[in-house]
């Protein structure tokens, strides 16, 4: 997976092209549990008084960011550089943390 993530990543990417490596690295990683046979975790719901297997988070940019540096792709500075402008370029235009368009507020109705 991090082998994957060192050959499509580059300094020259915008926060834009880090979705598709995002979505891919999820990917992988649902292969590699299924593969391996690794089980979700597990909550229990107090709705309906049963325990469900969760179905884990998407790999999101700060996970890359992370992976980079644990790689040595980036430095400390270079992470927190990144890592700071990945924060303000999602709240400018308002985006979750895999890059997608965060679902608008629902208007209650109230006035």
């Amino acid at each position: 997976m991090l082998d994957e993530l060192e050959r499509t990543w580059s300094r020259s990417l915008s926060w834009e092209e880090y979705s598709p490596i995002c979505d891919r690295m999820t990917q992988i990683r649902t292969q590699l549990r299924q593969a391996r046979g690794v089980k979700g975790p597990r909550m229990f719901s107090r709705h309906c008084k049963e325990v469900h297997e969760m179905i884990p988070v998407p790999v999101t940019i700060r996970s890359v960011l992370f992976a980079l540096r644990k790689r040595g792709l980036l430095t400390d500075q270079e992470l927190q550089k990144m890592d700071t402008e990945w924060r303000r370029y999602r709240s400018k235009h308002r985006l979750d943390g895999y890059a997608k368009k965060r679902a608008e507020p629902v208007a209650s109705g109230c006035e």
